[in-house]
């Protein structure tokens, strides 16, 4: 008989009884300190679904938009929070890959939620003596000033934030409210004018009439009020009669047609709302984002105008990576990359802890912006960093990695790819001189390839 279809013997389970009894025993300590650390966590993923701009999936997962909605339905309703996002721009043309990059980081302003740029660059005039140092670990950190290089991605990065798109949304928002502001403001001096001439309004003719002749004018006032609730309902039937025997073909309801053509009521205590409960926010390229100023005092619009532009509120310190020319490559490069990983696990903490000293008792999601990194060192730092992110479900953040595909990297550029959750890139058809595109192609600037993407995944969890 196969030894794979033999029956243990009892001695074999006495003592695989004893060894689970004795990992028990040994395990009681590292219980009580898992236990401790699972308490502090930031954030339980319960709580992810009060968060601004996240919204809750089938199968637990929770969702945070891109800002473009065809982006979102090409994503299966948006991105993930602990997932990776890589999109790689067009050697000739970078506008298309730019323009998303655009409004995914615009929806992190719109939705309250903290933007962190990350630039990174390899630093080739050190020779990667550091490591013998402790010292020098502090100088991970370099000012952008002192070399071409930082100051380049930096001022490429501040041209990213000022030329955010402009969101309409606020402009809606604000204009609705200076509306219902001036209407206010006309009621009232009506109010103090008529008062003023001695003119007396129907609830002063109210109050000033007998009881008697304060019922007869309820009564007439309810019979013209059902006078003119009949005479709108013959031409628009109310919401309880058109949505009734609708269970089936649901998507028929009033309320689902009035919510697909974006007719609302005015109600003032879900209008002086609504605008924080939109999960997608519609932007306009052409406009800037850095020129809106949502308050109406002056002061309160220099400081808006203020956080736009300051840079340290979304640009973190500039990661430079010192490269080596040691003999054993792959050792130089997983440290590199074991350096890399832990600087970015200390920006995020970084910004984590600013909130709470704010006063802000849950965090907010993150969005994570690594700005043009080296593929042989974040090829390594990437799966640890993403791993340390999931692990607990403490941490909202998603991460977008935008950069060039290199030509002498590929492998690098694959393994960063099978890490990632998501792998789009963008083609302009203006790079194509020698081969221009058919002639359906006309009214279009270029093409968006996905390669990986987490709509599958979404399906899945969905039947799950």
């Amino acid at each position: 008989m196969p030894s794979a279809f033999r029956r243990k013997t009892k001695i074999a389970e006495d003592t695989t009884i004893t060894a689970v009894e004795r990992s028990q025993d040994s395990t009681t300590t590292t219980s009580s300190t898992t236990n401790t650390q699972s308490s502090s966590s930031i954030l339980s993923f319960s709580s992810f679904a009060t968060l601004s701009g996240v919204k809750p999936w089938q199968g637990g997962l929770y969702l945070t938009s891109t800002g473009l909605q065809d982006w979102d339905v090409l994503l299966g309703g948006g991105q993930p929070l602990g997932t990776a996002l890589l999109l790689q721009q067009d050697r000739f043309t970078t506008d298309l890959a730019e323009s998303l990059l655009k409004y995914w980081c615009a929806e992190a302003i719109s939705q309250n939620q903290r933007l962190v740029i990350v630039p990174i660059i390899v630093d080739s005039s050190s020779n990667g003596d550091d490591d013998d140092d402790d010292d020098d670990d502090d100088d991970f950190f370099v000012d952008g000033s002192q070399d071409r290089k930082h100051n380049e991605t930096e001022q490429a990065v501040l041209s990213l934030l000022q030329t955010l798109p402009r969101n309409l949304h606020w402009d809606k928002w604000k204009m609705k409210h200076r509306q219902e502001q001036q209407k206010k403001n006309q009621q009232e001096q009506q109010q103090q004018s008529d008062s003023d001439n001695g003119i007396t309004t129907m609830q002063d003719q109210q109050l000033s009439q007998p009881s008697m002749m304060m019922d007869i004018v309820e009564e007439e006032n309810f019979e013209d009020e059902v006078e003119d609730e009949e005479y709108d309902d013959e031409f628009q039937p109310p919401q309880h009669v058109s949505d009734e025997g609708l269970q089936v073909a649901w998507q028929y309801k009033t309320s689902v047609q009035q919510q697909r053509l974006a007719i609302h009521t005015d109600n003032p205590s879900t209008s002086a709302t609504r605008h924080h409960d939109v999960y997608c926010h519609s932007y306009d390229l052409s406009g800037r984002m850095i020129e809106q100023q949502w308050e109406d005092n002056n002061e309160k619009q220099e400081e808006s105008k203020a956080y736009f532009l300051h840079p340290s509120t979304f640009i973190a310190a500039t990661i430079s990576i010192n490269s080596s020319s040691n003999d054993n490559v792959y050792s130089d490069r997983n440290s590199r990359g074991m350096k890399l990983f832990q600087k970015l696990v200390q920006v995020v903490k970084d910004k984590i802890n600013d909130d709470f000293d704010n006063g802000n008792n849950s965090t907010k999601a993150i969005r994570l912006v690594l700005y043009h990194p080296p593929m042989e060192e974040l090829a390594v730092a990437l799966p640890l960093f993403l791993a340390y992110t999931r692990k607990e479900g403490s941490w909202p953040i998603v991460v977008m990695i935008y950069g060039t595909k290199p030509t002498n990297e590929l492998e690098a550029w694959m393994r960063l790819a099978r890490n990632c959750d998501i792998v789009m890139s963008t083609e302009g058809f203006a790079s194509r001189r020698e081969y221009p595109p058919p002639s359906e192609f006309r009214h279009l600037q270029g093409i968006l390839n996905i390669t990986k993407t987490t709509k599958k995944l979404n399906q899945v969890t969905a039947w799950i």
